[in-house]
């Protein structure tokens, strides 16, 4: 939501199969002060939700998601932000080399929360921010500064 806010194009790719509570799984449904948000992103045209879908691949300029299926679709992106979950599947940063510590967080660096690969950053609860209010100010800093970083970037006309 918060790339959203900033103008980003956002696609938000769910492990899970809906919003509701998975039957066989047991995960419990998105709590409504995520879910109403997202929903009506959505249905203002504003955000895409893929259901059933996993990240298959990051490449310099796009994703490759892989949904539940088998098929793939690959988006091109400038970054990409993994939100893990309650209970964190690491094997995307594990795969792409970032460093996890001993307490089974990400190593990065406190300031930037950019981890010991350029370009990829943690924010939330995968950091070592347990509280929600600290954990939600992580990604408004980081969002910021990958703006500011992709506007420089930019040659100016």
């Amino acid at each position: 939501m918060f790339l959203e806010e900033v103008g980003a194009n956002v696609t938000l790719a769910m492990r899970r199969k809906g919003f509701e509570k998975d039957p066989v799984t047991g995960k419990a449904e998105i709590k409504w002060w995520v879910r109403e948000p997202i929903t009506a992103l959505c249905e203002a045209g504003r955000m895409t939700v893929r259901f059933d879908t996993r990240v298959a691949e990051i490449t310099p300029d796009s994703v490759v998601l892989e949904d539940g299926d088998g098929s793939r679709a690959e988006l091109e992106c400038a970054a990409v932000f993994a939100l893990l979950g309650t209970s964190p599947d690491l094997r995307l940063l594990v795969d792409a080399g970032v460093s996890i510590d001993a307490d089974g967080v990400p190593s990065y660096d406190a300031d930037t929360f950019e981890t010991n690969v350029a370009g990829i950053y943690v924010v939330g609860h995968i950091t070592r921010e347990r509280h929600i209010k600290g954990a939600l100010e992580t990604a408004p800093r980081v969002v910021e500064r990958i703006a500011e970083a992709l506007s420089l970037a930019r040659p100016v006309a």
